[in-house]
């Protein structure tokens, strides 16, 4: 049992580090992004568009919706964390999610309509999001997916991510693995 000053003062030391680094901005300037000849724009995602992501994620998942109305409006309050949109005229087709810690950057979400895979748009948002979290001082960033996700994991393995560990039925609802995956940036 390691005694309650040696814990505390492991406390102090967090807290110290913590406060004595620089805020992280999580502002996003929107941006234009132009795949397969088509105008999109990347912004941060707000309250207003949690329909058109709950939509999104049927079509991303099958009809299924892993993350709930409440859940997607916690997430999106956090101040630890940013999510992007992307929309081709007034359809949104992507998001991206990534929440920071002191070290390591994690990235919630990625998920791109049917429509819009294999063009490209899902690595145009990893490059983003590695970059914000290189801009964040962070030395890691992490991300779970499912074990039979052979794309994904493909996509995940070309940037340099590597796997860990598997958490076993950690995607519940489908009785399937997943897989730790993260990616060194120091």
């Amino acid at each position: 049992m390691v005694p309650t000053r040696i814990m505390w003062k492991k406390f102090e030391q967090v807290v110290q580090f913590r406060q004595h680094r620089p805020p992280i901005d999580q502002t996003f300037k929107p941006l234009g992004l132009s795949v397969s000849n088509h105008s999109m724009q990347v912004q941060q995602a707000k309250s207003g568009d949690i329909p058109a992501l709950l939509l999104l994620e049927k079509r991303v998942y099958n009809g299924r919706v892993p993350w709930s109305r409440a859940t997607l409006q916690s997430e999106l309050r956090q101040k630890s964390s940013l999510y992007l949109v992307v929309y081709e005229a007034a359809t949104l087709v992507a998001l991206a999610g990534i929440r920071w810690g002191s070290a390591e950057a994690h990235i919630t979400n990625l998920a791109v309509d049917p429509d819009w895979q294999g063009q490209g748009l899902g690595s145009c948002l990893l490059e983003r999001l590695i970059q914000l979290a290189q801009q964040w001082s962070c030395q890691r960033v992490s991300l779970e997916v499912r074990a039979d996700n052979a794309i994904a994991r493909r996509l995940y393995e070309e940037f340099g991510f590597t796997v860990k560990f598997v958490r076993p039925n950690y995607y519940q609802d489908v009785q399937q693995d997943g897989l730790k995956m993260v990616l060194r940036l120091d």
